[in-house]
């Protein structure tokens, strides 16, 4: 399904486990590394009211990747996915985000 389970934690940390969202360094990638607690390739703005994830350092948008246009139907044949970083752009639906916040015990 389209579903996870992903953390935003008090760091800024998009995160899984001890496996955090971090910008590869080259062009677009995101990657999972191990979490290493001081922001920098694994930091993250969540914007709740526009609804955008923005990587700190680059600026960029987290992204859904894909060539397909609201005019156009997702194909019958299944797609392989990723995340990618992108411009980010207000009319651009695979950068919106939805997040259920939760209050930590801590």
């Amino acid at each position: 399904g389209g579903h996870q389970y992903w953390m935003f934690s008090k760091q800024g940390e998009i995160r899984r486990d001890e496996a955090c969202l971090g910008h590869g360094g080259e062009g677009d990638t995101v990657i999972l590394y191990p979490c290493h607690g001081t922001g920098g390739n694994q930091l993250w703005v969540v914007d709740r009211w526009q609804r955008r994830i923005r990587h700190q350092l680059s600026r960029k948008c987290l992204t859904v990747s894909g060539d397909d246009i609201q005019d156009v139907p997702i194909p019958d044949v299944p797609e392989v996915r990723y995340l990618v970083l992108k411009d980010c752009k207000e009319e651009n639906l695979k950068q919106d985000w939805i997040w259920f916040w939760v209050k930590s015990r801590e």
